[in-house]
């Protein structure tokens, strides 16, 4: 038998507030800030995608009591990009370097 531990209702805020932006290592990078408590649950997407991903799932996890917070990694969504012809071609968006920004973030 299952036990529910939560009764979550979706808020439209998550899905409905605009991307901040924060600067990070010399790039912008994009995020959705919603939510509000001393909890902090991050969202992270994958390559390539960005936090858009999350918009069906944010706004259940809001009301939850705590903040969301699911940035749009470097080069990915409405963050900004890396010139082509920055040093480590194709690895300059690899995992490490994300996170790197992450870390930040």
């Amino acid at each position: 038998e299952r036990t529910r531990i939560h009764s979550l209702t979706a808020t439209p805020s998550a899905t409905s507030r605009e991307k901040k932006k924060v600067s990070v290592m010399g790039k912008k990078m994009a995020y959705v800030d919603a939510g509000a408590g001393e909890d902090v649950m991050v969202f992270i997407h994958g390559n390539p995608t960005s936090s858009y991903m999350w918009r069906n799932v944010l706004p259940y996890c809001e009301t939850l009591g705590c903040r969301i917070v699911a940035p749009d990694l470097i080069g990915m969504g409405d963050s900004d990009k890396l010139d082509p012809s920055e040093e480590g071609g194709e690895s300059r968006y690899s995992l490490t370097k994300q996170c790197e920004y992450l870390g930040g973030f």
